[in-house]
């Protein structure tokens, strides 16, 4: 069952990158990983990185249900933004460094959350056991996913980290780590 969930996991979050406008790649971005404090400053541009405003939409066209389920949920999401997507509606908001992005099919129903922030961000357990394993890496990134394909609701965190040598991104799902992807360093 946790295979499937990795498979989903790492299914959905192309996903979530094509729905969410955020971030667009420029067209020198392979220069950028041969420097390795542009990449840093890259990274940290990332968390602070605003939705492109064009695609937002009143909350008069939001479905009433959404709307009242986030209200529900996120009462502190003053810098809440709405966004019109394929599937439904997206809404973002930063909440104490934590940027969040929550994600509602048409008919208002939540289909799914991604939050990204740092690693002093991340639960203190969790953290010592990714470093207990990578005690050389530093955590630059960290997203926190939960769909409704969640088994009992537990979030898969996607943890974005480096060293001297390399980069790589581990997949986090109820207390199992599995190395996704990784990157040598030039």
């Amino acid at each position: 069952m946790k295979k499937y969930l990795f498979a989903l996991v790492a299914g959905f979050i192309p996903a979530l990158a094509t729905t969410n406008t955020a971030v667009a790649q420029n067209s020198n971005a392979v220069a950028v990983l041969h420097n390795d404090a542009q990449m840093e400053k890259m990274y940290k541009a990332d968390l602070a990185t605003e939705t492109v405003k064009s695609n937002t939409v009143s909350l008069a066209t939001v479905n009433s249900k959404a709307l009242k389920n986030f209200n529900k949920f996120y009462k502190n999401a003053g810098d809440a933004r709405w966004y019109f997507i394929d599937e439904g509606f997206n809404v973002q908001f930063n909440n104490d460094g934590v940027k969040n992005s929550i994600y509602y099919n048409k008919k208002g129903y939540w289909t799914g959350s991604l939050k990204t922030y740092n690693e002093s961000k991340l639960a203190k357990d969790l953290r010592a056991m990714i470093k207990r394993e990578y005690f050389d890496f530093s955590i630059y990134q960290v997203q926190e996913i939960l769909t409704m394909q969640s088994q009992e609701m537990l979030p898969t965190y996607v943890i974005y980290m480096e060293d001297n040598k390399s980069y790589k991104t581990l997949l986090v799902y109820d207390n199992e780590i599995k190395e996704w992807q990784n990157f040598i360093k030039y």
